[in-house]
């Protein structure tokens, strides 16, 4: 695997955790940077990208989720809500289970398309009737999976349908960054057997360096006993 290989691997798990970061804060807090919120709509609307980091526009995008990712590898739990983490998990789960079902996943296709048009008819991302319109996506869909992302937060904020949307409309963000993960050669078990070049490529894009080999080798003798989707 080159080192662009991890590059794009990471900046689409980032979106991934970018995703469950952002659920959780409007989930307890009742909000989230509108960059952030811009970044995420704009994915689910780019349909026809040139390039993984495209999808998102730039590696700054997703600056929070990769920071959130490098934590995790580098095994700083306790510097990343466990809700977080749990999300994250749940989407790629999520996005197994999509995969499976190639008539859902033409279904979704098809109804982005209409968010589009209503994005170039509003011009505006951020508007409540696109951010709906997404969110509308997420339940004709996704929602009818038997596997259900359960969001636990701050009743005052769940309970709002503005906020309600705002999380659907990241949840099929972050099963977005999944799906995207798996075509560039994304796998559960590089997390662990790869963590320190996929650590290495995320400090590159952090800082903004071109891709390149780590002069480090890979973590061939972790294991694990996680259960296999």
């Amino acid at each position: 695997m080159s080192q662009h290989d991890i590059h794009e691997q990471a900046l689409a798990l980032a979106g991934v955790f970018q995703a469950a970061s952002m659920v959780e804060r409007i989930a307890r807090q009742g909000q989230c940077p509108a960059d952030e919120m811009t970044t995420a709509v704009n994915a689910l609307l780019n349909l026809n990208p040139a390039s993984t980091e495209d999808v998102f526009g730039s590696a700054a995008n997703l600056r929070s989720g990769l920071t959130i990712l490098r934590q995790l590898l580098s095994r700083q739990r306790g510097a990343v809500h466990n809700d977080i983490v749990r999300y994250a998990m749940s989407l790629l789960h999520l996005e197994n289970r999509l995969r499976k079902k190639p008539d859902m996943l033409s279904a979704l296709g098809d109804l982005i398309q209409q968010s589009v048009e209503r994005k170039q008819y509003f011009q505006d991302p951020l508007h409540d009737a696109v951010v709906g319109s997404l969110a509308r996506n997420y339940q004709d869909t996704l929602s009818k999976l038997k596997f259900r992302i359960q969001v636990t937060g701050n009743p005052s904020y769940l309970n709002q349908q503005r906020h309600a949307d705002q999380i659907r409309m990241l949840l099929l963000f972050g099963v977005r960054s999944a799906l995207l993960w798996r075509q560039v050669g994304g796998r559960r078990l590089q997390l662990l057997l790869g963590r320190r070049r996929l650590l290495y490529a995320i400090q590159n894009l952090l800082t903004g360096q071109e891709p390149h080999e780590p002069a480090v080798k890979e973590d061939t003798d972790e294991r694990s006993d996680e259960r296999k989707d």
